[in-house]
């Protein structure tokens, strides 16, 4: 999955909000959409759950930051 410009920056957004728990957060989001048969919304919330996890990922030794 390709993670958008827009993505990232509604998931750092949601970081700075919630810390640690934004991920939790945007798989909520994402399942009330997909609960509600919001695809679209569900498919925007995909992808910020996708870059949330990235941005919250720990890093191994000598890799290069975002």
């Amino acid at each position: 999955m390709i993670i958008d410009l827009i993505s990232f920056r509604a998931a750092k957004a949601l970081i700075d909000q919630h810390g640690t728990d934004a991920p939790r957060i945007a798989l909520l989001r994402l399942e009330r959409l997909l609960d509600e048969d919001n695809f679209d919304g569900a498919a925007v919330w995909h992808r910020i759950l996708a870059a949330a996890e990235e941005l919250a990922r720990d890093r191994r030794e000598g890799e290069a930051l975002h």
